[in-house]
Order: structure tokens, then C-alpha cells, then sequence
């Protein structure tokens, strides 16, 4: 069944689901019921193709409020492809290669973080993205017409297909936010936790944070808290898990091209997963498409390093380059890091190696390193990636300055393969 078909039949069958946008005092100034989106939508499907939009056409949309909303539907309506845009103009956009979209059944363009260079555009399918939906709601089993509290934004794929999406889909009331600032207001969060009966709340650890350590009292826990886009802390975790007492805390990973969802808790969800050589492996008929449409090989390479817990879940550590995401959300370059390290202790070289336990600190050393600065390197690798570290350090002599010699072009963990490791 077509992704609109589905949709179709939640949102016409009752008033619900019902989105409400709410200002900065919590007031409620705007509703779309379920019937009434489906109305609107189909209307500017019409519209758009009297403008001459045609199946496969790309539509631009700034990811924000009611016309977004109804641009959404309109395009899973007339079988166009939605791309969340803020910079461009509202509309119809040239499509060279849309009779190809067509006919692979892409519904939505989205841009990747940028993990390994430049965001890149990956096409989510109607398919994949009903199959994402229908396992995560599985998951989640949340009763019809819960409230939910809308804090990720729309222009990217966890917070458009995870919780905009999913929300529909499971026939939730969704308050959302009159202005983008508010996401990080946590003054108009917790006005919205202590005014509504809010049951699932997905958010990225940031906001996580800003709810939990930037005031005295906490506000209302929800029954579910879904966080994904970066790792959690412990003491994250554990804070988190004193607000919500018997709710539930559901840590998601995932990344773009994944479609987004990959695992909940460390368990697979919507697909199959694999470790090589420390690496996550995912095969997933939800796995986007590329740029130039080519199909994903069967076994897809996240290029995050992960260790299979005694329980069988899996913990991701963080990525195999040297470009990570830390706990904060925020992308770091380890190689920055490096500099900054062998300019502490007085280091002719230091490597950064993350691996599936967090980081190796490889050091070559003119003098050994004191326990305070063995602590500094491993409190500021912390505090900068969110991740432990473990270091290795030999102190040059002439005979270690010939095997430098001999191994110069080589990465400085090929060096030490061999050597006696101080750690």
C-alpha cells in the first residue's frame, strides 16, 4: 500500500491526530485536525500541478509550521519529491532525472550531517520510510492520542520521519513550538511538560541536558523519552532515569543514509546488523538512495565503531575517522586535539586512534609523562569527545629513533605494535 494510502486512512478516519502550535507562554494558537491536513494538502496538490509540477518533480519547503505540514502531505499525494529547504523559495523546483525519483518511489530528499566531508543528498522511498514507521511504532506501542511534544526540527531525518512522521502515524497530539528558538528554550519546555499531559518526548542529549542540569526543580517526566543524534553520558543516563522513574528512556542510534533508524537500545530495529573489524554493518531495505539513484550494496558500512554488550546490545563508541561526533552533538577534529596535546606535554608526535572501547593516545615522548599529566590528557580527550581514552607512550632514544626511521609513512600505531607500551 502507497505511503499516502496509509496516511490517508489515519488522517481522515478521526479528529486525530491533531497538531497544535503553541508561543512562548504555552498558549495554543493554531490546530490542524487530522481531516483538515488531508483537506489542505490535497488542495495544494492541485495547485501544484496546475503550476505544472509533475510525479518525480521536487518541491521546496521551509521545514517549519502549517505550510510545511500541508507541503508534506501534498507531495506524498501527488507523488513528489519533498526537500526541506529554509534557504529556498516555496515551490516547484527543475528536476532533470524526475521520471527516475518516479519510478524508484522517492518520496523525500534529505541532506546527511556531513560526517565525512561535505553533507551529501541521499532519497528516502515511500516504502522505506513506511517500513521504519511501522517497526518503530511496534516498538513504541504508544495508546492513541497521546500527546507528544515536538522538539526536533523538521529539516532533518530524525526529527521528520522519527517524531513528526511517527507521531501521525501513531495518531498522537503533537504540540509544537510557534518559533524554532523555543526547541532550546528550556523556560517554554518545561512550561510545556507541567502544562500538558505530555507521554513521548524525543530530543537530542543536548536537550536532554538543558531540561535536566540548568535548574533547580525539574519538570513533569513524560512516559517516554527517545534520545538519539549522539551518545548519551552516564551520568546522563543516570539522571535521566531518576526523572522518569517507572518511564521508560529509549536510546536510539541511526544516521541519515540509514533511513534514519538503525538500533533502540542497542537492539536492530527495521534491519540487520553485523560488526567487521569493529565496525557496524547495517542491511536494510530502508537505506536510502544516493545521489545518482544506484542501489545500496546488500551489507552497508556505517563507519561507526561499536562492542556487542554481555547482553547482546550493541554500544557505538563513535566514528572510525578522525572527523567524530562527541556526546554534545557537536563534530570534533581529532587532529586539532592532537596538535593541542603535543604542544601540553611537550610531544615530538601524538595520534588519536578511536576503536570500538573509545580512543588509543599514541605519544613520542622526550621525557616521561608525570600521573598529573597522564590525568590532564585523559580529562581534556573526555571532556572535548565524551569518550575514555587509553594512552601509549615511549620515551625516543637512539634506538627507537632507527625504528622511526624504518616505519617513517606508516601510521604511529604501526609503530608501537612491536614496542614496550607504557600506559
Amino acid at each position: 500500500m502507497l505511503l499516502s494510502r496509509t496516511f490517508k486512512d489515519i488522517l481522515c478516519a478521526t479528529s486525530h491526530p491533531t497538531l497544535a502550535w503553541c508561543d512562548e507562554s504555552g498558549a495554543v494558537t493554531e490546530v490542524l485536525s487530522g481531516p483538515n491536513i488531508w483537506a489542505l494538502a490535497f488542495e495544494r496538490a492541485r495547485e501544484l500541478k496546475k503550476a505544472g509540477a509533475r510525479p518525480g518533480n521536487r518541491i521546496t519547503s521551509s521545514p517549519q509550521g502549517k505550510e510545511f505540514i500541508v507541503d508534506l502531505f501534498a507531495a506524498m499525494i501527488g507523488h513528489f519529491v519533498l526537500v526541506p529547504d529554509d534557504l529556498s523559495p516555496r515551490g516547484i523546483t527543475l528536476t532533470p532525472n524526475s521520471q527516475m525519483l518516479f519510478h524508484k518511489g522517492v518520496f523525500l530528499e534529505m541532506k546527511t550531517s556531513g560526517s565525512s566531508g561535505e553533507p551529501k543528498t541521499r532519497y528516502y522511498t515511500q516504502e522505506g520510510i513506511k517500513q521504519q514507521l511501522k517497526a518503530h511504532a511496534n516498538y513504541f506501542l504508544s495508546p492513541v492520542e497521546t500527546e507528544r511534544l515536538a522538539l526536533l526540527p523538521w529539516g532533518h531525518a530524525f526529527g521528520l520521519v522519527l517524531d513528526l512522521l511517527l507521531g501521525i502515524y501513531s495518531k498522537s497530539v503533537i504540540f509544537c513550538p510557534t518559533e524554532d528558538k523555543l526547541r532550546g528554550s528550556r523556560k517554554w519546555i518545561t512550561s510545556m511538560l507541567n502544562t500538558h499531559p505530555i507521554h513521548h518526548m524525543a530530543l537530542v542529549p543536548r536537550q536532554l541536558e538543558l531540561i535536566l542540569f540548568n535548574g533547580r526543580l525539574s519538570p513533569r517526566a513524560p512516559e517516554v523519552v527517545f534520545v538519539g543524534g549522539a551518545s548519551l553520558t552516564q551520568s546522563l543516563i543516570q539522571r535521566s532515569r531518576t526523572w522518569l522513574g517507572n518511564g521508560q528512556l529509549i536510546e536510539g542510534y541511526g544516521l541519515t543514509e540509514a533511513g534514519p533508524g538503525v538500533l533502540l537500545n542497542g537492539r536492530p530495529i527495521a534491519c540487520e546488523i553485523k560488526i567487521k573489524d569493529g565496525i557496524l554493518f547495517v542491511r536494510s531495505s530502508s537505506w536510502s538512495l544516493s545521489e545518482t539513484l544506484e542501489e545500496s550494496p546488500e551489507w552497508n558500512s556505517t563507519e561507526d565503531l561499536c562492542l556487542e554488550n554481555e547482553s547482546g546490545s550493541l554500544n557505538v563508541t563513535c566514528r572510525a575517522s578522525h572527523r567524530i561526533k562527541s556526546c554534545s552533538g557537536t563534530w570534533v577534529n581529532l587532529s586539532s586535539i592532537e596538535s593541542q596535546i603535543a604542544l601540553s606535554v611537550n610531544a615530538r608526535t601524538v595520534t588519536l586512534k578511536p576503536c570500538p572501547q573509545g580512543l588509543k593516545v599514541f605519544l613520542l615522548l622526550e621525557e616521561a609523562l608525570s600521573e598529573e599529566k597522564k590525568y590532564l590528557i585523559r580529562e581534556r580527550l573526555l571532556q572535548s569527545t565524551g569518550l575514555a581514552s587509553e594512552l601509549f607512550a615511549i620515551v625516543v632514544d637512539q634506538s627507537t629513533e632507527n625504528l622511526l626511521e624504518q616505519s617513517r609513512g606508516k601510521d604511529l600505531s604501526y609503530f608501537f605494535e612491536n614496542q614496550r607500551l607504557v600506559s
